[in-house]
């Protein structure tokens, strides 16, 4: 769509048993790169933009770009411009966690997007959340009614819940002043840092009662 080229690589053949310390390493070379002063030659033609994808959490550590210069990882459909892309952080303590409850979950995306644009723009709890489990869900982590699962499909819902209450609370908001309500309720820790946006927290966790604090009610 935007006259980019791309190349995708897959590895079909799992599960994938390798000895430690050995694997795949995959070397991209430019072959047309300017360096000539000429209007191409700049970051932007000389740049690669390089995704992972991955089929469980287990295989997070086993993935890695060596000599990245910036690692952004967030992708489609978070991308686009007018999604609300979340970032998932640890609100658990699953054995399996990948850091300290109340950290950065290691599948959580980074920005900005290839484009400049500031994502994702809020953080929320996505590893190790529980909930009711489908009938259809043949298994069950935590009993027969009940599921822990992680992913960044996890932290959305949370954000997703919060919009929703404050739609409630005014439904006239449109999208531009939903995120301003979450940006400005937002919340930073030891763990995002002071400031306001970063490429893995965004502007901070959702809070959703300084959210709704934070929403006006619509004119009478």
């Amino acid at each position: 769509l935007n006259g980019d080229n791309n190349v995708l690589i897959e590895l079909k053949k799992y599960p994938i048993v390798l000895k430690e310390g050995t694997g795949w390493k995959v070397l991209i070379t430019g072959t047309k790169t300017k360096t000539d002063g000429s209007p191409e030659a700049n970051d932007a033609y000389n740049t690669y933009h390089l995704w992972s994808g991955k089929k469980s959490l287990n295989e997070v550590k086993r993935l890695a770009f060596v000599n990245s210069t910036v690692p952004v990882t967030i992708t489609s459909p978070a991308t686009a411009n007018k999604v609300i892309a979340v970032a998932s952080f640890i609100s658990g303590s699953p054995a399996n966690a990948t850091a300290a409850v109340g950290g950065l979950s290691a599948f959580s995306s980074h920005g900005p997007t290839r484009d400049g644009r500031q994502k994702p723009e809020i953080s929320a709890p996505g590893e190790a959340i529980t909930s009711v489990k489908s009938s259809t869900t043949a298994s069950a982590t935590i009993s027969n009614n009940y599921i822990s699962m992680s992913g960044t499909s996890m932290a959305a819902p949370h954000v997703a819940g919060v919009i929703a209450l404050i739609l409630q609370k005014n439904p006239r908001l449109k999208r531009a002043e939903i995120l301003s309500v979450l940006k400005n309720s937002a919340v930073r820790d030891s763990f995002t840092g002071a400031g306001t946006w970063d490429d893995s927290w965004g502007y901070g966790k959702i809070d959703a009662l300084k959210a709704l604090e934070g929403t006006q009610g619509p004119p009478v």
